[in-house]
């Protein structure tokens, strides 16, 4: 990667005046050589900071909501604007880079646009965050519309708040499948767990049967 290579200007704004959605980075890796996807994770670290990301989730072991375990770990980086992390994508550096992953730390890959505006920043904790990815494969949208009110509700009771929730998903890796992807952030794990254990989540599970594919992996945010 070149030094020299210039930083990205930032874009504040969008031809509508409101400002430009953020940038998430999805990634799903099974990691099948842990010394190389090591060195190469670092070297994309350092061209994540070149396009403004900060890791939220990095490369942290998923649970599977109500499905066995598969194994694989995820990743979320977090970009000021979309913009930026489509440049970031579209770099020759990132290019060669992601050639070299996928032979070591194969799986899906998602690049999500944010909620516009965003939602306020949680107060400062003392524990990492912890976080909760869907991804749905809708067959009934009634079903989603009646549901999609009812989660926004059980984050906000248990601190939380909705950075991602888009059917503007593009597939960087894995197949292009049509899909809708959210991205939930809770102060801890605790209380990530607590909204999973709670009555509402009960009832809702009701409605979610109906709705299609959901898939729901949960993983602790950075230390550090």
């Amino acid at each position: 990667m070149d030094p020299s290579h210039p930083t990205p200007p930032m874009a504040a704004g969008s031809a509508g005046g409101l400002p430009e959605p953020r940038g998430y980075f999805i990634v799903l890796s099974q990691v099948t050589d842990e010394e190389r996807f090591e060195t190469y994770r670092h070297v994309l670290a350092k061209l994540r900071e070149i396009y403004g990301g900060r890791y939220l989730v990095r490369a942290q072991p998923i649970e599977t909501f109500g499905r066995p375990s598969t194994g694989f770990r995820l990743t979320i980086v977090e970009h000021p604007t979309r913009t930026q992390l489509r440049l970031l994508l579209a770099s020759p550096e990132y290019e060669t880079l992601h050639r070299e992953l996928g032979l070591v730390g194969a799986g899906p890959s998602w690049a999500v646009p944010g909620l516009s505006p965003p939602p306020a920043p949680l107060p400062p904790a003392p524990e990492p965050r912890a976080y909760a990815v869907t991804r749905t494969s809708v067959q009934d949208a009634a079903r989603l519309e009646r549901y999609e009110p009812l989660v926004a509700a059980l984050v906000a009771a248990h601190g939380g708040r909705i950075l991602v929730r888009t059917a503007d998903v593009q597939a960087v890796s894995g197949p292009a499948d049509l899909c809708r992807l959210a991205v939930v952030e809770f102060p801890s794990q605790a209380a990530l767990r607590a909204a999973l254990a709670s009555r509402d989540m009960g009832d809702m599970r009701k409605i979610w049967e109906g709705i299609g594919r959901i898939d729901l992996w949960i993983a602790a945010g950075v230390t550090d």
